[in-house]
């Protein structure tokens, strides 16, 4: 998980760790000798250089913050590297509902089913008009 400051990580740590499902950890956890007792690992945003340890991670979850694309994109680097461990690594964003972002990508997502279902009725009339003749 990648929070916005260190308080709002420890905050994050606390409220995981209060569910009790899953063991949660901060960014001091990565190279801990009992790193994979930690099943969620938070960090802060501003931790995106210098460590290769999060290859056993198979997701990041983070929120919308303000930063740089090159930090991001380190950020996701960390997981996604020649030594990680899983076929698969899921990458999410959690917006909040009803905000600008939120309304903006799901009118992103409205238009882009609107052109393929336009683009599907177009190649279901073209073949329905190529059987008539």
């Amino acid at each position: 998980m990648v929070a916005d400051t260190k308080d709002h990580a420890e905050k994050l740590i606390h409220a995981c760790n209060e569910y009790g499902k899953v063991r949660a950890g901060g960014f001091d956890t990565l190279d801990s000798p009992n790193a994979a007792a930690f099943g969620i690992v938070v960090v802060p945003k501003d931790k995106d250089r210098g460590y290769n340890s999060a290859c056993r991670l198979g997701a990041m979850v983070t929120g919308v913050y303000a930063g740089n694309g090159a930090s991001r994109h380190q950020m996701r680097g960390r997981l996604r590297r020649l030594g990680q461990r899983r076929k698969l690594v899921v990458f999410k964003t959690v917006v909040m509902e009803n905000s600008l972002l939120h309304l903006v990508s799901t009118e992103k997502k409205c238009d882009s089913d609107r052109k393929l279902f336009s683009y599907m009725f177009s190649l279901c009339s073209a073949s329905t008009a190529a059987h008539a003749t």
